[in-house]
């Protein structure tokens, strides 16, 4: 799974458009402890990361940053508020249909595209097969002889030729070579 994929997956699964947020995988222990998600990661070695999750942060306007700088120097200093999350709080999903917790986890991880895509390379290696196996009866059928060249030369001049290996050499019973015993193919293979 790429990047952009993932990007995508998240945009469809919280609503919002991916260039609106940023993602990051934080540290169950330490949800400080954090690091952005771009096009450079290798999300194979990150599936075997223990204690992590997908952190997805809203990115601010451009305009937000700026009038919060021209209001604060234009406003007295104040109190800084210190707001606690509710110890109860619970993420909401935007669309939730009431599904598994499996079924959230494999579109989370990407493993729906991940499936995709082996399927999509069985079907090519399948087709090349395919291919490969009737491009090869097609030369069988258009070769249906093989042949040796010193055969051929000893049919021209006229001789008996020495042994060689070839599959028109005379049977040799009891003879071993280092590939292995010498016979004739089987009648029927095409070749």
């Amino acid at each position: 799974m790429d990047f952009k994929a993932f990007q995508s997956i998240l945009s469809r699964k919280i609503g919002i458009s991916p260039h609106q947020f940023s993602v990051y995988v934080a540290d169950g222990n330490n949800p400080r402890n954090r690091f952005p998600i771009t096009g450079k990661i290798n999300f194979s070695a990150l599936s075997y990361e223990k204690d992590c999750f997908f952190l997805v942060v809203l990115k601010r306007s451009r305009r937000s940053r700026t009038r919060k700088g021209k209001n604060a120097e234009s406003s007295p200093p104040m109190a800084e508020i210190k707001k606690e999350p509710p110890a109860n709080a619970m993420l909401l999903r935007r669309g939730g249909g009431g599904g598994s917790e499996l079924v959230e986890a494999r579109v989370c991880t990407g493993l729906d595209e991940f499936e995709r895509r082996v399927r999509d390379l069985q079907m090519e290696k399948e087709r090349y097969l395919v291919n490969l196996g009737s491009a090869n009866l097609r030369i069988a059928r258009e070769s249906k002889s093989l042949v040796c060249e010193e055969c051929e030369k000893a049919k021209v001049v006229g001789t008996d030729i020495d042994f060689h290996w070839c599959v028109y050499d005379a049977v040799t019973f009891g003879f071993r070579s280092h590939a292995g015993p010498i016979a004739r193919p089987a009648k029927g293979s095409g070749y």
